[in-house]
C-alpha cells in the first residue's frame, strides 16, 4: 500500500479537490491512503505523517495545487520496477515568475554544489522508502529533503519531470528568512551538526 502524506494549514480550499483528484487518478490500480498532516512545520508535519503512515513507499505533496497528482503512477513505477528508493518530481513546465523560477534554481544549485547531491530542484513532491525518513529530525524548517537525501547518499535517486503550476490558493515560502534557513541546515549537515 501507497501512503501519500499532505501537510496542509487551514484553511487549504484547494485539498478536497486534490484528494477527489488523487482517488481518480489512483483507485482503479493501487491501494493507498491520504494522510492529512496539520502539525506546525513542514518537516514536523511529514514525519508525523510517517509515524502514521500504514504504507511503503511514501509520497509527499503540497495541498496548493502545485503538485499534480498524475505524477504519481510515473513515480510509483520508478520505486517498483526500476528499483530507486527515491523519486523525485522536478519542475519541467513551470508557469511561475521568473523571480520565483530564479529563487528556485539558485536554492537547487548551491544544495548541489555545497551538498554533492545530484538535484535539479528542491520540489516538495518526492517518493520515498519509508524507511529513510529516520536520518530526518523534527523541525520546523520546509527543507525536510536537503538532510533526507544528504544522510542517505546511498540511496537509488532518480528525477521524473512534472508539470508544476504556482499555487492555486495562498503564496510562497521562499523569501530571505526561509533562504537563510536553509543556508543554516546546509552548513549544520555539511559540519555533521544536524
Amino acid at each position: 500500500m501507497l501512503s501519500i502524506i499532505i501537510p496542509a494549514k487551514e484553511p487549504e480550499p484547494y485539498l478536497e479537490q486534490l484528494v477527489n483528484d488523487i482517488d481518480s487518478t489512483l483507485s482503479k490500480d493501487w491501494a493507498f491512503e491520504i494522510l492529512i498532516q496539520r502539525e506546525e512545520g513542514l518537516t514536523n508535519a511529514v514525519l508525523q505523517g510517517v509515524k502514521k503512515a500504514n504504507g511503503n513507499p511514501i509520497i509527499v505533496m503540497d495541498a496548493d495545487g502545485s503538485h499534480n497528482p498524475r505524477h504519481i503512477p510515473e513515480m510509483l513505477k520508478n520505486y517498483y520496477f526500476k528499483e530507486y528508493d527515491i523519486v523525485i518530481g522536478i519542475k519541467g513546465e513551470d508557469n511561475r515568475g521568473f523571480y520565483r523560477r530564479l529563487i528556485t534554481k539558485l536554492f537547487a544549485l548551491i544544495s548541489k554544489k555545497a551538498l554533492g547531491l545530484e538535484i535539479d530542484d528542491l520540489s516538495g513532491f518526492i517518493l520515498v522508502e519509508k524507511s529513510l525518513f529516520k536520518v530526518v529530525k523534527p523541525s520546523t524548517d520546509f527543507k525536510f529533503i536537503l538532510p533526507l537525501l544528504y544522510l542517505n547518499k546511498s540511496a537509488r535517486v532518480c528525477m521524473v519531470k512534472i508539470d508544476f503550476k504556482d499555487r492555486v490558493i495562498g503564496s510562497s515560502k521562499a523569501d530571505l528568512r526561509q533562504a537563510l534557513k536553509i543556508f543554516r541546515l546546509i552548513f549544520y549537515l555539511k559540519m555533521k551538526l544536524y
